[in-house]
């Protein structure tokens, strides 16, 4: 399994930042693979993606939310992926 930790530090509130992250559907503004994220429920959510110029869809679901500290969340199908981000 690959991992991929990256640190950035961005001048803004924490709240601010934790919101942005938290709102999937704001992907496809900020991620260039990300075409879309609907949400299926509160925790589940469907990704249409372009990888190596294929399109690609997977469903993830929400795992862990603790507000202003982390969010993760983890592929249910399609693509096999986790997500940990920590505030």
């Amino acid at each position: 399994m690959t991992y991929l930790k990256h640190t950035i530090d961005i001048q803004l509130p924490l709240n601010v930042v934790y919101r942005q992250w938290c709102d999937f559907e704001a992907f496809p503004y900020f991620m260039q693979y990300v075409k879309s994220v609907q949400p299926l429920s509160e925790i589940r959510h469907l990704w249409l993606g372009e990888v190596a110029g294929e399109d690609h869809e997977w469903y993830t679901e929400i795992t862990q939310k603790i507000p202003n500290q982390l969010i993760s969340w983890r592929s249910t199908a399609g693509a096999d992926h986790s997500v940990l981000v920590r505030f």
